[in-house]
């Protein structure tokens, strides 16, 4: 920015800077250079004047260049026309953030309510977590859900970080272009494509090789490691390809044959990915209700579509205590990660410190 030595003067003595605020806290440029006269002057954070459009934006995200130009409609410290989209984009998202949390809110204190109706507060009642407790049609698809859903993972997790290892660490191979548009497919295919082609496709072995002999929870648990096969793949590709392969070159160097390095080097580099590809995997299946009801047949209805089922005759109450139950053992097990996270960072710091 260039400036006239009384000008530049005149800015740096009478304003000071406004911070920019927002959801994760306020910003403030810790420095910047003031042309004068051919010369550069450094200018601290408490001398600057914020008079541009370009620094409000830019501020935001911690960063600040000197503007151009003043324009006329400038306001020290803070612009007038890029801060006000900046907090309202940054409004939206907070509230479409809250907006399942307030959500399963509703349903946790309606599962409390003694009436049936959603309208009407009848008292506070344990009524229908007992109804839920002797309902045997639901807990038994909630354990078959659960049964499913842990196999599928598992089985996700053995062909899919494969997978994504050899897209990661292998050069180009004649069929790198088919492989990787086959293993994106389950991603950008809607469900029920994804479904009804695994149905085809059972039928088609059924009377080809007499297998499988009838649709069920097997039949399910293939369709959704199928489906979380490319989430797995996807998740540890993205952790190789940002992690160099000096430490598997040091460990070859070292004479660790190659599936030594990979077991010792590469699959802790791996685990990250892998803990994270497993939960995803398990959470897609545990929650999918499209593909589960084109591949299973009788007696294998998971939790998913029995409660799809229900909730056709009208809102049940049980579901709200079903619903409820779900939110507080996802809310335990993300309390739990997060206390040994912490305890896992505070032993680490005083390892460093000792």
């Amino acid at each position: 920015m260039q400036l006239g030595n009384d000008t530049a003067d005149a800015v740096l003595n009478r304003v000071q800077v406004m911070p920019i605020s927002g959801s994760v806290g306020q910003f403030y440029p810790t420095e910047a250079y003031i042309i004068v006269n051919g010369h550069r002057r450094k200018a601290m954070a408490d001398q600057i004047t914020t008079v541009s459009t370009h620094y409000a934006c830019t501020s935001a995200w911690g960063g600040w260049s000197a503007p151009t130009s003043m324009p006329p409609h400038a306001q020290y410290g803070r612009s007038s026309t890029c801060e006000p989209a900046y907090l309202a984009a940054d409004d939206l998202a907070d509230r479409l953030l809250r907006l399942p949390v307030r959500a399963d809110s509703v349903l946790v204190v309606l599962s409390f309510n003694a009436s049936r109706l959603v309208t009407a507060w009848d008292g506070f009642s344990l009524r229908w977590y007992a109804t839920l407790w002797h309902d045997q049609t639901l807990i038994a698809a909630a354990l078959l859900s659960l049964r499913i859903a842990a196999t599928s993972a598992t089985l996700a997790l053995i062909v899919g970080p494969l997978a994504g290892y050899a897209l990661a660490r292998f050069g180009r191979i004649p069929t790198r272009g088919a492989f990787t548009a086959a293993l994106a497919a389950p991603l950008v295919l809607p469900e029920v494509i994804t479904g009804l082609s695994l149905l085809l496709l059972f039928v088609a072995l059924q009377q080809a090789i007499g297998w499988p002999t009838g649709r069920g929870a097997g039949t399910v648990t293939l369709a959704h490691a199928s489906v979380s096969v490319a989430y797995a793949a996807v998740v540890v590709r993205a952790r190789l390809i940002g992690t160099p392969v000096d430490l598997e070159a040091a460990a070859m160097d070292l004479y660790a044959p190659p599936w030594k390095a990979f077991a010792l080097v590469t699959l802790l580099l791996m685990a990250p990915a892998l803990i994270s590809g497993w939960l995803l995997a398990f959470t897609l299946s545990l929650d999918d209700v499209v593909v589960a009801s084109f591949t299973s047949g009788p007696g294998a209805s998971t939790l998913p579509m029995v409660v799809f089922s229900s909730i056709k005759l009208g809102p049940a109450p049980k579901l709200y205590a079903l619903a409820t139950v779900i939110v507080a053992a996802v809310a335990g097990m993300l309390l739990g990660a997060w206390r040994a996270q912490r305890s896992w960072t505070v032993a680490s710091d005083r390892r460093r410190a000792e």
